[in-house]
């Protein structure tokens, strides 16, 4: 594994690359090991720091069809590690009180993961025919009125994305 931090300037915001073992039988990746983990955070001062204290106590998954747009939404304690388990989706991350925004597209091929900071939101788009989406988390989910969102149309922030989200399905 190896990392590269506060991507797009986003104190925090790390990409993980992960390694895959291949062989004929088909792959194995490790998508979460305290110690690798550990070992990620103390490369990065800010993120020691942060995580002194933190540890991930909720694993929860999202499974999509082409096309689907799960939105902008956050809380102001939560850290998330994202990855792609199943499919393509393309990951915004959005620190909204910088207005910096960063973009990944995230795919069960390279089963890269990112690490978001509690203070951004994020969304997904479902690239592929499906996709399955994992979110490790830092606190537990206190449900929608815990959160706060950000619509993907807010003229504040330069989105700018690379797909039409007005035929995009939408709850």
């Amino acid at each position: 594994m190896k990392a590269v931090y506060n991507v797009q300037g986003i104190k925090g915001l790390t990409l993980i690359e992960t390694s895959l073992y291949k062989d004929n039988r088909g792959e194995n990746f490790e998508g979460f090991d305290t110690k690798s983990f550990s070992n990620l955070v103390k490369q990065d001062f800010n993120l020691t720091k942060v995580f002194k204290n933190k540890r991930f106590v909720l694993d929860t998954f999202s499974k999509s069809k082409k096309s689907v747009f799960r939105g902008l939404h956050g809380d102001n304690k939560t850290w998330k590690l994202i990855s792609c388990l199943f499919g393509e989706i393309h990951l915004t991350v959005l620190n909204p009180k910088t207005k910096k925004i960063a973009r990944f597209k995230l795919d069960s091929s390279t089963r890269n993961q990112v690490l978001v900071p509690n203070d951004c939101v994020n969304g997904h788009y479902c690239l592929s025919d499906e996709c399955l989406f994992s979110y490790k988390m830092t606190e537990r989910y206190g449900g929608i009125k815990s959160q706060y969102t950000i619509k993907w149309y807010d003229p504040k922030y330069d989105f700018s994305w690379p797909f039409d989200l007005s035929k995009a399905i939408i709850s």
